[in-house]
């Protein structure tokens, strides 16, 4: 009975209680981004966080726009996402199409050395020349904050490019352009080293030749190849469309490209590879076919490496200056970093005439 009567006590105190306390309509936070401020504001999402963080690149009126529709829709920055990403990491992120192909890792070593002399750290990733797997490794990248990015693209422009671009993060492409893009780039000037090479090839008397081009979505392999064809054009040496094919940059890609050319009727008297491992695979195929390089058909590779002046016959190649290539990415991603005005910077290729393309040389 006594246990009833408490518990009918307790029940009654409770409902009192609750009619006595004033009622708290509570209303769900709504969460404002800086997507919102952009949208109302009429401008980019890189450009809010130029203005709400005091970086440079965006006018007086922009900033006025910006602050004023972050008032409007009472915008409170995450402090812990922000302290992130305002905090410098001295950290760069590199991400190389390929780190089996000796002008990457060169390239590589050549940016690190640069960068540890201006006090950044490297990140390392290496895309196989896959989309996907770059997107992955951007992601990573993108979660670590890094001070800025180097890229080597795989292919086309893809979302998790645009969004460390609409982040803010500083990017430089590396060797390869992205067209429409804006951003940029690193790269090398290949086209006078091709002329000159064409040069060369009329001098030794050649008339017809052949060419291994880049993948057509990578912006300098398909256009080695073009230059190629132009420049040997003009100076009489035909490039048959039967003997101009496209590759991947990889070995299988020289080994498939060399042997349609060698099933021609009439193969070309010299072929030229626009990458180093494209070249490797082509000349595995020649050699498997009995092909004599230098005497049965000359050979050139875009991308020189140690063991070309090795071999026997050596072969002739265009150098790329990777000392001065890396040099030039490493200072222009610190001045992305410290808000300078970066433009591309390009530098010039230059032929290596050896035996391969040296008729007579025996």
């Amino acid at each position: 009975m006594c246990a009833q009567t408490c518990s009918a006590r307790t029940l009654l105190t409770s409902s009192a209680m609750r009619q006595s306390l004033p009622v708290i309509d509570y209303e769900e936070d709504v969460i404002v981004t800086v997507k919102d401020v952009a949208q109302r504001a009429g401008v980019s999402v890189a450009s809010v966080s130029r203005a709400l963080n005091g970086l440079p690149g965006v006018s007086e009126s922009v900033v006025r726009r910006v602050k004023e529709a972050a008032d409007e829709l009472h915008y409170r920055p995450n402090a812990v996402a922000r302290s992130l990403r305002t905090e410098a990491s001295r950290a760069l992120g590199l991400v190389i199409s390929d780190v089996t192909n000796s002008f990457f890792v060169e390239l590589a070593r050549t940016i690190e050395d640069e960068a540890a002399k201006l006090g950044f750290s490297l990140i390392l990733c290496n895309s196989d020349e896959d989309p996907a797997k770059e997107g992955h490794y951007l992601d990573v990248l993108h979660d670590q904050r890094i001070d800025g990015l180097l890229l080597s693209p795989a292919r086309a422009m893809t979302p998790q490019i645009r969004r460390m671009r609409e982040f803010g993060t500083p990017i430089v492409l590396l060797d390869r352009n992205l067209r429409g893009s804006g951003l940029p780039c690193a790269g090398v000037d290949g086209r006078s080293a091709i002329a000159d090479l064409a040069e060369h090839l009329a001098e030794q008397g050649y008339r017809s030749a052949g060419v291994i081009g880049g993948p057509v979505e990578v912006s300098n392999g398909h256009q080695r190849l073009l230059d190629f064809a132009t420049e040997a054009g003009n100076r009489g040496i035909a490039v048959a469309p039967e003997h101009r094919h496209t590759g991947n940059f990889e070995v299988d890609g020289g080994r498939a490209a060399m042997s349609l050319i060698l099933d021609t009727p009439s193969p070309p008297q010299v072929v030229f590879a626009t990458n180093n491992l494209m070249a490797l695979g082509a000349l595995q195929v020649l050699h498997e076919q009995g092909v004599a390089v230098g005497t049965d058909m000359g050979f050139v590779s875009f991308d020189d490496v140690p063991w070309f002046s090795l071999m026997t016959p050596s072969i002739t190649a265009i150098e790329q200056p990777i000392a001065a290539l890396g040099a030039n990415a490493a200072s222009m991603i610190t001045g992305l970093i410290a808000g300078q005005r970066v433009r591309s910077r390009t530098v010039r290729a230059h032929l290596t005439p050896r035996q391969s393309t040296m008729r007579g040389h025996a």
